[in-house]
């Protein structure tokens, strides 16, 4: 039997500000009046389904709104009695919810699956559908370029959407971008000049992307020093490795050692 997703209905508000976290439920309204924000109560949804400004990467940190949403409802007994931590979302803002209602998985009857088998289906033929149309782009922009047209110019040809990310950093936030870390990711596969893999990293928004580096730089500070030192200490290890390997096997070669086997 499938199952249908938990789903969720929450109360809260994104600001440019702080607040403190861990008020009780009935406080909400009045500590949101008190600093000047306005509660905004979403319907009755799936986890997945959270609108676009509060979903996506929770700044500084490594998991997603969506995750630390689950994990908050399966690991806490009063999910729904206090405000959740305050996380950081977009580019500048924070997040606090409240989860007002919740509803447990349930065991779908056979044509409500053969239903979503059905959707699925369509939903997965739509995806190689724009598989192939983004793969197809990409490849006649690359051949653009090649003949020295400007990438605008390029892309526009392809009825494709051209977004300029002049600064781009690993953990950084970027206006308007839901997948800053795909985008990224994809940047950071790609040698300068060159345009990367398409991939469609947002199937169910129906777009598909590739990303064209024009320059990469380092950002200098502690930490990225001392990730160029780690890269750059196992470089030279690796590198004396091969050396001493390859002087064994000169010596070898040379020695003209010959390998005899005995049989019983």
């Amino acid at each position: 039997m499938n199952s249908v997703s938990p789903s969720r209905k929450t109360s809260g508000w994104s600001s440019s500000g702080q607040i403190d976290n861990g008020a009780k439920k009935a406080e909400i309204e009045p500590l949101a009046e008190e600093f000047g924000y306005e509660v905004k109560t979403t319907e009755l949804l799936p986890i997945s389904e959270l609108p676009a400004e509060i979903r996506g990467p929770v700044r500084g940190t490594q998991t997603t709104v969506e995750q630390e949403l689950l994990d908050a409802s399966l690991n806490s007994d009063n999910v729904m009695d206090t405000l959740s931590e305050i996380l950081g979302v977009g580019q500048e803002s924070w997040l606090m919810y409240r989860v007002d209602e919740a509803v447990e998985p349930t065991e779908k009857t056979f044509e409500e699956a053969k239903e979503d088998a059905k959707n699925d289906l369509v939903q997965e033929k739509a995806e190689e559908a724009l598989k192939a149309a983004i793969e197809s782009a990409r490849e006649e922009v690359a051949k653009a370029l090649a003949d020295g047209k400007p990438l605008n110019e390029a892309a526009a040809e392809q009825n494709l959407k051209l977004a300029e990310h002049l600064t781009f950093t690993a953990n950084g936030q970027v206006p308007s971008e839901p997948n800053p870390r795909d985008i990224f990711r994809l940047a950071s596969q790609t040698k300068t000049g060159e345009i990367s893999s398409a991939e469609v990293i947002e199937p169910l928004m129906d777009r598909g992307v590739f990303v064209f580096v024009k320059e990469r730089t380092f950002e200098e500070n502690e930490q990225n020093k001392a990730g160029l030192t780690r890269a750059v200490s196992t470089q030279q290890q690796a590198l004396r490795m091969a050396l001493v390997q390859h002087w064994f096997t000169a010596q070898f070669d040379e020695s003209e050692v010959e390998l005899v086997t005995l049989k019983n």
